[in-house]
């Protein structure tokens, strides 16, 4: 293969990525799920931790529930988060890596992966 054949696959396998990965970090990002990035990284996680990966996701949905109620959280905005938190799981994940991979302070490495860059 030739060195102009493969910039030439490098290119379009770059911007095959970059058609993937774009639209996810635009899409994923809606208003009405920001809650469910402090649920999994300051709550979910935490409790997990804390009882040692026992409890099953609906116990934990129940203690989510107990806080909220106990923040002043209304009764309807309750049900909103568990309803999306049981049916939306795939879009709040989305959102929540969305706003992982932004998050200038979040615990991974942010420097270009030196694959990715050799390759561009």
């Amino acid at each position: 293969m030739s060195q102009v054949q493969h910039s030439a696959r490098s290119a379009a396998l770059l911007a095959l990525l970059g058609q993937l990965l774009c639209p996810a970090l635009v899409l994923g990002q809606k208003p009405e799920y920001e809650f469910y990035y402090e649920f999994r990284k300051d709550f979910s996680q935490k409790l997990q931790e804390a009882n040692h990966f026992a409890l099953t996701g609906e116990q934990v949905l129940e203690r989510y529930a107990a806080k909220l109620k106990s923040d002043g959280v209304s009764g309807a905005e309750i049900a909103r988060r568990i309803r999306l938190i049981r049916t939306e799981r795939g879009a709040l994940d989305a959102d929540y890596y969305s706003r992982l991979y932004l998050d200038s302070n979040a615990n991974f490495n942010h420097e270009p992966n030196a694959f990715l860059v050799e390759v561009a």
